[in-house]
């Protein structure tokens, strides 16, 4: 049986607006995701992940995890990301209360 793929790129691009929000400011922010709209669209037995990405490219693996794959194909599919992404390092840790951390650091590429 293939494995379905992108599960989760419609569950993350219904909250790409407040993500490109967060994006403008330097900072940390958190966001209750919907547990059960995430639960819903598939079948793992973990969803928290970390997802770190540096100047518009993710920098750590995340290869264990489509529900972090699936989030980086959301923003990275959008064109304010890409624009935004430019200079800062971004990180998403999905903890397992199923809250968003999203920290946005300028970057400085020395």
């Amino acid at each position: 049986m293939a494995r379905e793929k992108h599960l989760y790129v419609d569950f993350w691009s219904s909250y790409l607006d407040s993500f490109i929000n967060i994006l403008n400011e330097d900072g940390h922010s958190k966001i209750s995701i919907d547990k059960e709209k995430l639960i819903g669209c598939g079948n793992r037995e973990r969803y928290s992940f970390l997802l770190e990405i540096m100047n518009g490219m993710v920098i750590n693996n995340i290869d264990g995890s489509a529900v972090a794959r699936d989030l980086y194909s959301a923003l990275y599919g959008d064109a304010r990301f890409r624009l935004l992404a430019k200079g800062k390092h971004i990180i998403f840790r999905l903890r397992s209360n199923y809250e968003l951390d999203i920290e946005v650091l300028l970057w400085k590429n020395s």
